[in-house]
């Protein structure tokens, strides 16, 4: 549970908001606030966690505890001149490796991120380059300003987002740390003339209980999957490669209406959850061509003429991310030229080498993970996507 003091902190920051309304000046230091109640969140989290007893390991590798109950007896026994300011660095919990002590927003964001309090790339990269640096403008003076109370809202609600995670939480349509999506037994139908572009041609996404009362002619094709309704990138659904913003699953297809709605009444399928941070995906460079990403259990069951070149493990929120970060490795080129808002590509490295050190990294992720049947099932495309095989 949130401490009282993060708690009564977070409140004060909503009034002083609400306040706005009276004095617009408020919505400002509203907005500044927040990285400091960030701050104390990260504080109160960091004595909870430990239970008040910080785990440290000196130099030579002798192991100790330190009593602490609160987070200012931490500051006063590491800053210069402190009792344990020297030769003693903290032992992590999760990860049994060890790292300075963090007495600042941004070694305390990196932290929690090391203890799994915190995850996501995308947010990684926000935490590195954004938060601290908001902080820092407040805490030592950046010059006036004027915030928007738009600006404000989002502060406070990215706040919450975050101290609700800290306390291992997520936020229900939350944008920084969002609940498990409810995926849906979904249908994709598309008329003979889709892939040809042709003037009259149609696509549909509906909901598989929509199928019976589905009235086109009997030439359209249909797929079943197991996705998110909000996917936009459902039209471009391909078995063998993510291509969809959130995580979607072959089913059934493709066939016809008919074979579609007696698979349908023979299975019964029923929708779940599914996360979509911090997914695992392979990416292949051949011949100087970048391929699609896949997910893990797509590349344990690639046939053998599909395996050659070099193969890319990447941990990233959403696959274009990792799609761009490899094209840049192909180009040689450095992460952060191409009009991003933040420095580098929101992803993470795993492995780099052959397929079979590619799988090899993947099962060390996913012991037990079983390959997916391969399938080239996929809705038809209008136009190429970048370097694709189209087969």
């Amino acid at each position: 549970m949130v401490p009282e003091g993060t708690r009564s902190s977070f409140e004060r920051l909503r009034t002083l908001h609400s306040y706005g309304v009276l004095c617009y000046d408020l919505f400002t230091v509203a907005d500044d606030l927040t990285r400091v109640v960030l701050e104390q969140a990260l504080h109160e989290r960091f004595i909870e966690f430990y239970g008040g007893k910080i785990p440290l390991i000196a130099k030579n590798g002798a192991e100790s505890r330190f009593a602490a109950s609160d987070f200012e007896a931490v500051i006063r026994a590491f800053r210069p001149g402190g009792s344990h300011a020297k030769g003693w660095q903290l032992r992590l919990r999760t990860q049994g490796t060890s790292m300075p002590l963090p007495t600042t927003l941004r070694p305390l964001l990196r932290w929690a991120r090391q203890e799994g309090l915190l995850h996501g790339q995308r947010n990684r990269r926000v935490e590195d380059e954004l938060f601290d640096k908001i902080r820092n403008r407040f805490a030592h003076g950046g010059g006036f300003r004027v915030g928007m109370p738009n600006q404000s809202a989002r502060a406070i609600c990215d706040l919450a987002e975050i101290i609700n995670r800290l306390w291992g939480e997520t936020t229900p349509g939350g944008r920084l740390y969002p609940a498990p999506l409810h995926r849906e037994v979904l249908v994709v139908g598309w008329s003979p003339g889709w892939s040809k572009g042709q003037q009259e041609s149609s696509l549909i996404v509906m909901l598989a209980e929509q199928l019976a009362g589905h009235t086109e002619p009997d030439d359209w094709m249909y797929l079943v999957l197991l996705g998110v309704w909000r996917d936009e990138r459902l039209s471009e659904f391909d078995a063998r490669y993510e291509l969809t913003t959130y995580p979607a699953d072959l089913l059934w297809g493709p066939g016809t209406r008919d074979d579609a709605l007696a698979w349908l009444e023979a299975m019964a399928p029923v929708g779940d959850e599914v996360d979509h941070l911090d997914r695992v995906f392979a990416i292949r460079r051949h011949d100087g061509k970048v391929y699609l990403p896949c997910r893990a259990e797509v590349l344990l069951g690639l046939p053998e003429e599909r395996r050659a070149g070099t193969w890319h493990v990447v941990r990233a929120d959403f696959p274009d991310d990792c799609f761009a970060h490899v094209r840049h490795i192909e180009a040689g080129q450095s992460c952060g030229t191409s009009g991003q808002r933040y420095a580098g590509c929101a992803v993470q490295e795993i492995a780099e080498g052959s397929w079979a050190d590619a799988t090899a990294s993947v099962m060390e992720l996913f012991p037990g993970l079983q390959a997916a049947v391969y399938s080239e099932a996929r809705v038809p495309r209008r136009w190429p996507f970048p370097n694709d095989v189209g087969h």
